[in-house]
């Protein structure tokens, strides 16, 4: 679990103030693939990018591509 807050400033003033708990998960490009097809999702590919390319080890984001 992490927090986050958030702070509102009206003319330099602090005016609301809000902390909110989430969670952040990290899944391997595997795992996520793995539950698409367990969820029912067919033909699951995973590109580099929103067009058809392998994704690079370094890629920072992946796209899912999967039907229904």
């Amino acid at each position: 679990m992490r927090e986050i807050s958030v702070r509102q400033f009206g003319s330099g003033v602090e005016v609301a103030n809000d902390a909110y708990s989430i969670m952040i998960c990290s899944y391997s490009a595997m795992e996520v693939e793995n539950m698409l097809i367990e969820a029912g999702f067919g033909e699951v590919r995973v590109n580099g990018t929103l067009e058809v390319q392998d994704p690079a080890l370094d890629a920072e984001r992946i796209a899912f591509e999967a039907t229904a």
